[in-house]
C-alpha cells in the first residue's frame, strides 16, 4: 500500500501565491487563522488538518492537490506533476 505524504513545498508556494493578492491580516480575518500561523505556514511549517481544510477552502483548491501517494516516482515525473498543479492553481487564482 502506498503511503500518502504531504507536499509542504507545493502548499507553501500555493499559499504564498494567494497571499500575494491580499494582505496577511485580511486572510487571517477571513479564515480565522492567526497571522502568526499564516506566517509560519509561509515559511514551511505544516498545517494541521483543520487549518489545511480552511485554507484550501479560502484558496478554492482541493486538499488532495497537496497529497502525494507515490514516493517511488522518478523525480522528473514528480516535478512535472508539481508544475502542472502549480499552473492549474495559478489559472484558478487569476480567474
Amino acid at each position: 500500500m502506498k503511503t500518502p505524504t504531504f507536499n509542504s513545498t507545493l502548499f507553501q508556494q500555493t499559499l504564498r501565491m494567494h497571499l500575494a493578492k491580499t494582505r496577511l491580516d485580511d486572510c487571517a480575518n477571513q479564515t480565522g487563522i492567526s497571522m502568526g500561523t499564516l506566517s509560519r505556514l509561509c515559511h514551511g511549517h505544516k498545517p494541521s488538518l483543520q487549518v489545511l481544510l480552511i485554507l484550501c477552502g479560502w484558496m478554492d483548491v482541493a486538499p488532495d492537490v497537496f497529497i502525494v501517494f507515490d514516493e517511488k516516482q522518478e523525480p522528473c515525473a514528480q516535478c512535472a506533476i508539481k508544475q502542472h498543479r502549480l499552473d492549474a492553481i495559478a489559472k484558478i487564482a487569476q480567474g
